[in-house]
C-alpha cells in the first residue's frame, strides 16, 4: 500500500488503523481505542482519466452516480459519522470543485466546516496530506476517496 508508506513514512505507529471503503483507504492516526474522529479530507484532485471523455470537461469527484456528484457520497458518509471538519484537495478542474463545495456541499451540510485545499501540482495522497498538516493539527482523522462510493460504519 503506497499510500500507507506515504502517510506513515514506510512504518506503521502502533495504534495505527486501516480500514479499506471501496477502493479508498481510511486513515486515523493515535486510534489505541474507539472513539470519535471529527475530521476528514476528501481525495479529490485526480483527473480521472479511465473516465475519459467525460472527465475532459467534468472534475471526476463531480460526476454524477445515481443522479449526484460522487463527492456527494464520500460527504454523506462522513456527516453521518460525526465528521465536523472537511477538507477537500482538488488540482484538475479544481475550481469546479472548489465551487461546488463552497456553494452545494457547504448548503447541504451547513454544520460541517469546510475547507479546500488547491494543488498546482497533483502531490498524491501523502503530499495532500502534507498540504493539509496545520489544518489537521495532531487530530485523528479519515481520508477517502471522492470517487469511492461506500457503506461504512465510520463511527
Amino acid at each position: 500500500m503506497g499510500d500507507r508508506a506515504a502517510v506513515g513514512g514506510g512504518r506503521d505507529p502502533p495504534d495505527l488503523r486501516i480500514s479499506c471503503l471501496g477502493h479508498g483507504a481510511s486513515y486515523a492516526r493515535g486510534m489505541g481505542s474507539r472513539r470519535s474522529v471529527e475530521q476528514a479530507v476528501i481525495l479529490a484532485a485526480g483527473r480521472g482519466s479511465r473516465l475519459s471523455p467525460i472527465t475532459d470537461e467534468t472534475p471526476k469527484a463531480l460526476v454524477p452516480f445515481f443522479g449526484r456528484p460522487l463527492i456527494d457520497y464520500a460527504a454523506a458518509h462522513l456527516r453521518a459519522a460525526g465528521v465536523g471538519r472537511i477538507a477537500v484537495n482538488t488540482h484538475h478542474l479544481g475550481d469546479h470543485v472548489g465551487d461546488y463545495v463552497r456553494g452545494e456541499l457547504t448548503r447541504r451540510f451547513p454544520d460541517i466546516e469546510w475547507t479546500v485545499s488547491s494543488e498546482v501540482e497533483l502531490l498524491g495522497t501523502g503530499g495532500a496530506l502534507s498540504n493539509l498538516r496545520s489544518w489537521l493539527g495532531s487530530s485523528d482523522f479519515f481520508v477517502v476517496n471522492a470517487d469511492a462510493v461506500f457503506e461504512a460504519d465510520l463511527g
